[in-house]
């Protein structure tokens, strides 16, 4: 995960970096176990995104529009890794 935004995560959440990188490392994980796509940094970052849920990407000032039905299908799939 690029570092600025390891960074950036840990800073406005208040989380540990190794937590936030547990996290980019399981949206990678999931990117390449169910898209194939272990590289692909938009997959990734959606992944990550969704795993942070709606108010931590408000914090963020990330967007927040996406569909229920992928929201909980992560959430399921997650193990519960996520926040």
């Amino acid at each position: 995960m690029p570092n600025s935004i390891i960074k950036k995560v840990s800073d406005v959440l208040d989380k540990p970096v190794d937590e936030i990188e547990k996290l980019w490392d399981k949206a990678k994980e999931m990117a390449k176990n169910d898209y194939d796509s272990a590289n692909n940094y938009e997959i990734i970052m959606g992944i990550f995104k969704h795993s942070l849920g709606k108010e931590a990407n408000m914090k963020l000032g990330w967007d927040t529009n996406w569909s229920p039905q992928n929201e909980e299908l992560l959430l399921q799939r997650s193990s519960g890794v996520f926040f």
